[in-house]
């Protein structure tokens, strides 16, 4: 994942975590495609959304249903968020299911 404005986040080494070094309004875009594996040929939703200190961020929930495995899905959402000093931001799967994120990308963008 790409991200971040220098000093205004910082990614946490080895997690999802994107940690605000400075308190503002920041442009948050994420996409990915979604690799659905083998399953047993059952309907799944793959789903992913943003999470902001533990609360999934209202309009970031973006999902699609597949009926078939080995089918690939985009994903994108963008939205504004005010946060504060520490807080997390986190890219979540809403799945229920192992999903694998092909290429995914997040733009954190501080609003000035």
């Amino acid at each position: 994942m790409s991200c971040c404005e220098k000093n205004d986040i910082t990614q946490q080494e080895g997690t999802s975590d994107f940690i605000i070094n400075q308190a503002g309004n920041y442009y948050i875009q994420f996409n990915t495609t979604i690799y659905e594996p083998p399953s047993t040929g059952k309907e799944a939703t793959l789903s992913v959304y943003l999470e902001h200190n533990g609360a999934t961020v209202y309009g970031t929930t973006v999902g699609e249903t597949v009926t078939n495995a080995y089918l690939t899905v985009n994903l994108d959402f963008g939205v504004i968020v005010r946060a504060n000093q520490g807080d997390i931001l986190r890219v979540k799967n809403n799945s229920g299911t192992v999903i694998e994120l092909l290429q995914p990308d997040i733009s954190i963008i501080r609003i000035k």
